[in-house]
């Protein structure tokens, strides 16, 4: 029960995130959020899974936060590779893939110039979470997973209801 509550109080976090128009805000709170997911995951008892998703998944939104576009750019060359051999030396495992793959879409979103472009990484992200919440049956981390759907979505309603204001903003932005 206390597990599930963590991953609410980071849901809260995640949703913020997703409904964030500034991509260094949405940097902070899905910083935040991840924080308390993975304390969820390691109180789950998925323990090599918590602290192989600690690190990778927040050293991308730290690079993203902090560093300029050449060291961005290195890092996104960086996943597939870290991604490839993570695959190849990590115990088989279907949750192990799943999350692995999660972390990689997550990646490259943390590392997005483009909100349009991060939100949409993380929309792919977020769906593989929820298949790997579902294979761990986890309820309050699929929770914080539809709650980051419902911040999606609520972001997403909100460029096409303002399209012509984000059209420009989006054009201005970098992909």
């Amino acid at each position: 029960m206390f597990v599930d509550f963590i991953f609410i109080v980071g849901a809260i976090f995640f949703f913020l995130s997703f409904i964030s128009t500034n991509i260094k805000k949405s940097l902070i709170y899905q910083f935040i959020s991840i924080v308390f997911f993975n304390l969820g995951l390691y109180l789950y008892g998925v323990i090599e899974g918590s602290l192989f998703i600690s690190f990778i998944s927040m050293l991308p939104m730290i690079i993203g936060f902090f560093f300029k576009e050449e060291i961005k750019r290195v890092f996104i060359k960086i996943i597939p590779f870290i991604a490839i051999i993570s695959f190849l030396y990590l115990p088989y495992d279907f949750g192990t893939y799943l999350t692995i793959v999660g972390i990689s879409f997550s990646s490259f979103a943390a590392l997005s110039n483009n909100i349009l472009k991060m939100k949409i990484l993380y929309l792919c992200s977020n769906i593989i979470w929820l298949v790997f919440d579902i294979y761990i049956g986890s309820i309050g981390a699929i929770i914080f997973d539809i709650i980051g759907f419902i911040g999606l979505f609520l972001f997403f309603m909100k460029i096409f209801k303002e399209k012509e204001k984000w059209k420009k903003d989006l054009l201005l932005q970098k992909v």
